[in-house]
């Protein structure tokens, strides 16, 4: 129902009422005609004789129970109406006192006793100001006194006539303009139409977008799964933020998502192995939201240890080095800090950190090599090297012959 159809609800429960009645009385002998006018009688002349049932809307009241209740909050509270009518009787002569005029008064009676119960005010048969009205019509019977029914039939044919009041309320009638406050997303007041998407002008955030709480394993390596809880975890549109890239949700439930640290977005050219900040990525309309970051090591991944150009120093001590070689993956860039740990079975018998200058490193990380001078040698022997990234150790460990 558009508001601005309200205008014309007092005349459609008119209309409404006298279809209600004209159906009911169809089958009656005679017929009645309803008509819609004060209760003047057949021989005045004003109406043609025959059979009739008046309906006569008396008085117009304002619904004292609503008086101040608006459809929503900030709009102008409207017009709550209860429409009183009577229902006046005549019969094939244009007498109201006969038993013919009260059959027919009773039988309109009855209908619309009925109407309260047959579900007709509810259907209202699509009349368009009364179908969506927000509050249920209701039918009652009001006492017909004779100092009403005098008052009422005042008149060039002062006479009383047997008569039933009647009201039916709440009517309702507002104006058409759309209300101050927040209004229904999705809904063109103006013209009573659901637009749907069309009406959504900004997107708002059931809630404050992702939050983590844990982040495992404590340390990854290419391959690995990487498994994230917390809240908020459920919406469309996340990713994970692993450092300076971005990984695919794997797996995704309201609390848990998971993604593969590998794969392309892996990028070498772009992060390194160390300690990266973890976070959860939602896009909105573009823009990234991000969640609070955990943090998780990244592993460098050895495959081979290899001692290049093995030198002796000169005297009595035959200690020996050497350049020392690494394959593998995420093996440190030129902005890294990588060192090479030689073990025996005394313990760390030398700590290499120096980057092998004439060593050209691939950009894609999966080869190193650090260079030992001459005041670091070590005695000739098989030592145990393990290899470190920005302080992230790989799992891996390889025997070498330093001999």
């Amino acid at each position: 129902m558009a508001l601005i159809d309200t205008g014309t609800a007092i005349g459609s429960v008119s209309r409404l009422l006298k279809n209600v009645l004209t159906n009911a009385l169809s089958t009656a002998s005679p017929t009645p005609m309803v008509s819609i006018s004060r209760p003047e009688p057949g021989t005045s002349g004003v109406v043609p004789q025959g059979a009739r049932l008046n309906l006569f809307l008396y008085e117009v009241q304002l619904d004292a129970s609503l008086r101040n209740v608006p459809l929503t909050p900030g709009r102008q509270t409207p017009l709550w109406l209860v429409l009183r009518y009577l229902l006046t009787a005549f019969d094939q002569g244009g007498d109201s006192d006969t038993d013919g005029a009260h059959d027919i008064l009773g039988l309109s009676m009855q209908a619309l006793l009925g109407m309260n119960e047959s579900g007709v005010l509810e259907q209202l048969n699509g009349n368009k100001p009364l179908i969506d009205n927000p509050e249920p019509l209701k039918v009652t019977f009001d006492h017909g006194t004779p100092d009403l029914l005098s008052r009422l039939m005042q008149g060039p044919d002062d006479r009383y006539r047997a008569s039933v009041p009647f009201q039916i309320r709440p009517i309702l009638v507002a104006t058409s303009d759309p209300p101050s406050s927040m209004q229904l997303v999705g809904v063109n007041y103006l013209t009573d139409t659901v637009i749907g998407q069309a009406g959504v002008k900004n997107i708002l955030l059931p809630s404050l977008g992702p939050f983590i709480q844990s982040v495992t394993p404590p340390q990854v390596q290419p391959g690995d799964v990487l498994t994230i809880t917390g809240t908020g975890l459920g919406a469309a549109q996340l990713a994970v933020q692993f450092g300076a890239v971005q990984l695919p949700v794997t797996m995704q439930q309201s609390g848990t998502l998971q993604c593969v640290v590998g794969g392309v977005a892996l990028d070498p050219t772009k992060i390194s192995a160390g300690s990266q900040p973890v976070s959860v990525a939602e896009t909105i309309s573009g823009k990234v939201l991000l969640s609070n970051s955990l943090s998780t090591a990244l592993i460098p991944v050895v495959s081979s240890v290899t001692p290049v150009g093995l030198q002796s120093v000169s005297g009595p001590n035959s200690h020996v080095y050497a350049a020392i070689k690494l394959t593998g993956k995420f093996l440190g860039g030129p902005n890294d800090y990588v060192e090479l740990g030689l073990l025996n079975s005394s313990g760390v018998a030398r700590l290499v950190d120096r980057v092998d200058s004439s060593f050209a490193a691939p950009g894609d990380q999966s080869a190193q090599q650090v260079l030992m001078l001459s005041g670091e040698a070590i005695p000739p022997g098989i030592y145990t090297a393990v290899y470190r990234v920005n302080g992230a150790q790989s799992k891996q460990a390889f025997q070498i012959d330093m001999a």
